[in-house]
């Protein structure tokens, strides 16, 4: 198992002193958000840097499942080509948002082919370029459409080489995220923060989970597996990378 810290918890620095900061502390990688990039992204310095890389599509103010076709084709467009991105830094996994409801109140076959025609497309060059994608299931909200493990299975058994991202907090906000987790098949990558029904990331020591007897079964079912260690505060964006490894030592998942 291995524990990385996400580039989005240092918004306000550029990427490569997030990635800095994330090295410095002792990560031994980083998942690197789309959102972090900028126009030009120092790929080499990224590369030199002694990280190991998951990436994050994008995933911002875009829909690539919208009910309205320039919407859905222009998201499914920038994710896809995002793609090359990955490729350069070699990441282990590229995590994806499958899209939601444009209407909450629609039912989940009226997307049905919107997202297996997006992801099918992502997933088929993501295997010309050698990657894996890990949809990322969201949380249990009606405007979400894969939320659940009956919708994350559905999405491995019509692709084959796609994988899931398991979201800690958003299975853990309304729901016992163990009980979840070992529903769910096909699993490569986890996002891990805290939660409670009110604030739906928190650090891994705030909050209504129990985050060591998750990293237990984690580290036991998934000993490949990376963990992504998320939350937010904005007030204070290195001292939550912070306060996650000083928790992660305190409860013996730090060497």
């Amino acid at each position: 198992m291995k524990i990385f810290a996400p580039s989005h918890l240092l918004q306000s620095y550029t990427l490569l002193d997030a990635l800095a900061e994330i090295s410095a502390l002792g990560f031994c990688g980083s998942e690197i958000w789309f959102e972090h990039l900028g126009d030009e992204p120092p790929l080499q310095a990224i590369k030199s840097l002694p990280l190991e890389y998951s990436f994050h599509a994008p995933s911002w103010d875009i829909n690539p499942t919208s009910r309205i076709k320039p919407v859905r084709e222009f998201a499914a467009t920038l994710i896809i080509e995002s793609l090359n991105f990955a490729a350069e830094i070699e990441a282990k996994t590229v995590v994806v948002h499958p899209g939601h409801k444009s209407n909450p109140k629609n039912d989940f076959s009226l997307y049905q082919e919107y997202l297996f025609e997006f992801l099918g497309r992502a997933v088929k060059r993501a295997d010309e370029l050698g990657l894996t994608i890990a949809a990322e299931i969201m949380d249990a909200t009606p405007n979400q459409l894969v939320n659940s493990p009956q919708t994350a299975n559905l999405l491995t058994d019509m692709l084959p080489t796609l994988t899931i991202c398991f979201d800690v907090a958003h299975a853990g906000r309304f729901n016992d995220p163990l009980k979840q987790l070992k529903r769910i098949n096909k699993v490569r990558h986890f996002h891990l923060s805290n939660t409670t029904t009110r604030i739906p990331h928190t650090s891994l020591a705030e909050g209504q989970l129990e985050i060591k007897e998750i990293l237990s079964y984690i580290e036991k079912e998934y000993p490949q597996a990376i963990v992504a260690t998320e939350g937010f505060d904005p007030t204070d964006e290195l001292g939550l990378v912070k306060r996650n490894r000083a928790y992660l030592k305190s409860i013996g998942f730090w060497s």
